[in-house]
């Protein structure tokens, strides 16, 4: 069992492997915008394969460790979790992801934000709370200098801010290790809007509050200091400010 499904799944890790290789080396916006449309595609049918073989093995080892390797959403978390075995769900790493669905229920849209403390730019302590609630809805930016496809964002990002400065504010939250590397970032990039972090890399008290594991992930709260969308991105982000707003 174990070893058929290890075979059906090499031949899609060498090629997502390549493609990372290939994106990473590439100084081409165009060939790397091609290049991630592949490895997209490619890493959609892969995980449909993982997703399968843990459906079907949701109460051994085996589908337990799949279960811990494979990118699957917040709600097929929650989903195969609920429908796991007892040997499935003692697993270690699978506790571990309980144990963050359960934290998501804290943060879901619906719920109020919980405020967190980290430095600004200037070194100054500020909490989220010193800008949520003051009238106008918050966009919290949870990105990172080193994040790519953060930084391919900020135009659109800039451009909504614009549009929408009288409705809303935006909160930059980085998980930069390098405060050079992150205040450099934000002057080269001339993002406007506030800024903190705790230069604590993925171990940010941010990612472990909302259980951030992948950026750009953009959130929004409402002047009530309501969670009102999660995991937005910035086309994402336009359509819900649209229907509010306009």
């Amino acid at each position: 069992m174990a070893n058929k499904h290890l075979e059906s799944a090499f031949p899609f890790e060498q090629q997502l492997s390549v493609l990372y290789n290939q994106w990473f080396t590439s100084e081409d916006e165009s060939e790397r915008a091609t290049i991630e449309h592949t490895y997209d595609s490619i890493d959609a049918e892969y995980r449909a394969i993982n997703k399968q073989f843990v459906e079907q093995n949701n109460n051994n080892l085996v589908g337990a460790f799949v279960f811990t390797q494979t990118d699957l959403s917040d709600a097929e978390q929650a989903e195969m979790l609920q429908q796991a075995g007892d040997v499935f769900k003692a697993q270690p790493q699978v506790q571990k992801i309980a144990e963050r669905v359960e934290q998501l229920k804290k943060v879901a849209v619906g719920t109020q934000f919980t405020d967190f403390e980290m430095d600004n730019l200037d070194g100054n302590r500020v909490r989220l709370s010193d800008f949520v609630g003051k009238g106008k809805y918050v966009v919290v930016d949870f990105w990172a200098s080193w994040c790519a496809p953060c930084r391919r964002s900020m135009p659109a990002l800039k451009a909504l801010y614009e549009q929408y400065n009288k409705q809303i504010d935006i909160v930059g939250v980085s998980f930069d290790k390098d405060q050079t590397a992150w205040q450099e970032c934000v002057a080269t990039l001339e993002l406007p809007w506030h800024h903190m972090s705790d230069l604590k890399g993925w171990q940010s008290e941010a990612a472990s509050i909302y259980c951030i594991n992948s950026i750009p992930h953009l959130m929004l709260i409402d002047n009530n200091g309501t969670i009102v969308a999660r995991n937005l991105y910035d086309n994402t982000l336009a359509e819900k400010l649209h229907e509010l707003f306009d």
